[in-house]
């Protein structure tokens, strides 16, 4: 919150801030996980650079898996799915 940001009221998990020119970020908390988006490059940096200065983190690139979630990061596009998954050991 000290850095700008507004908790949503209508999802206790979700905080969002708000730039210049509606640039935005968000960032999703959930139990010892944090994830972060938005359509700002400098933004994300910034968010990224205080939080290691703050905060012992591991930065674990993009997203693959989330609570179930798969994530599929391309280009152009994003593609989110729910399927079964299977886990390897």
């Amino acid at each position: 919150m000290k850095n700008g940001f507004k908790k949503c009221p209508f999802e206790y998990t979700l905080y969002i801030k708000e730039g210049d020119q509606g640039k935005f970020l968000m960032a999703f908390l959930y139990i010892v996980d944090l994830i972060f988006t938005g359509n700002s490059t400098s933004m994300y940096d910034e968010f990224k650079r205080t939080l290691m200065c703050e905060f012992e983190m591991t930065d674990m690139s993009l997203l693959h898996f989330f609570l179930e979630i798969e994530v599929k990061q391309q280009e152009d596009s994003i593609f989110i799915s729910q399927r079964s998954m299977q886990m390897i050991f």
